[in-house]
Formats: structure tokens, C-alpha cells, sequence
């Protein structure tokens, strides 16, 4: 046995980061959408903080986006899956096609952190740019 004054207790100081997960209830309800042309995104994410974002559609699948498109996210969709995996947000803006959300309810997934140090947690606010095109057919009846 040890005497009591050569015991190691761990680190001697701890780093703490303040986070949130943001799991919508309520959809982007794109059925009906004929084309998703982006995103716009805003907010800030100052030095010593995060923002991540993934989705669930309405098939209960998790997504992200990659380099073919959506694809599916194969991680948990826990916080520290998506804070590691999740996209960021100038992936998201650099999208300009997001053909996968049509006709779909999209539900955003979006993890937050900031270090022990930040004085404030990343702000984000996320609008798509969807467009309906119905075909229209006008007719002229003349009478006799």
C-alpha cells in the first residue's frame, strides 16, 4: 500500500465546454416542393465555438451532406457524433441544388459548443430557398 502523500488524483485542472443539441419537432415540410435551391444561414460562431448540422427525413434516416450528395449520416446523431461528423455551415452554403429535400419533411439536427472560455454560445438561424412550379393551362372559349 501507498502512503497517502504519493497519490496522483488526475489532471489538476478540468476543461469544460458548454453545448446544446437542437433536435427540431417541427418539420420543413418540403411535399409539394419542386426544387430546394440552398440555404440561408446566419448567425455567428465567434473564436472557441462550433456549430454542426445534420438532418433526419421523414424515413427516420439521419443525412449529412458529402461529396455525392446527401448521404447517409452512419453515426448515432448523438452530440458528440455531430459536433465531429455533422456539416458545417459553409458547407451547407455552398450548395446551391438540394434535389434529396423535395417532396420530403426535413427535420434539422443541430449541435452547438462553445469552450469554457467563449463569453457567448453560437447563434444560428436557417432558412431553405424552396421553389413550387404547378403547371397552368388557360383555354379561350369564344361563343358562336
Amino acid at each position: 500500500m501507498l502512503p497517502l502523500n504519493n497519490m496522483a488524483y488526475g489532471a489538476d485542472s478540468f476543461n469544460f465546454t458548454k453545448r446544446a443539441l437542437l433536435r427540431s419537432k417541427t418539420c420543413w415540410d418540403l411535399t409539394g416542393e419542386t426544387s430546394c435551391a440552398g440555404f440561408e444561414i446566419s448567425g455567428t460562431e465567434e473564436d472557441g465555438t462550433k456549430r454542426r448540422i445534420i438532418f433526419e427525413l421523414d424515413d427516420g434516416k439521419l443525412y449529412k451532406f458529402g461529396n455525392a450528395g446527401l448521404v447517409e449520416y452512419e453515426e448515432r446523431g448523438e452530440f458528440e457524433d455531430i459536433i465531429e461528423g455533422g456539416n458545417t455551415v459553409a458547407e451547407l452554403l455552398q450548395l446551391s441544388s438540394i434535389p434529396a429535400f423535395c417532396n420530403r419533411k426535413v427535420y434539422p439536427i443541430v449541435a452547438l459548443q462553445a469552450d469554457e472560455t467563449a463569453q457567448v454560445m453560437p447563434k444560428i438561424k436557417m432558412k431553405l430557398k424552396v421553389n413550387c412550379f404547378n403547371d397552368r393551362y388557360s383555354f379561350n372559349e369564344y361563343s358562336p
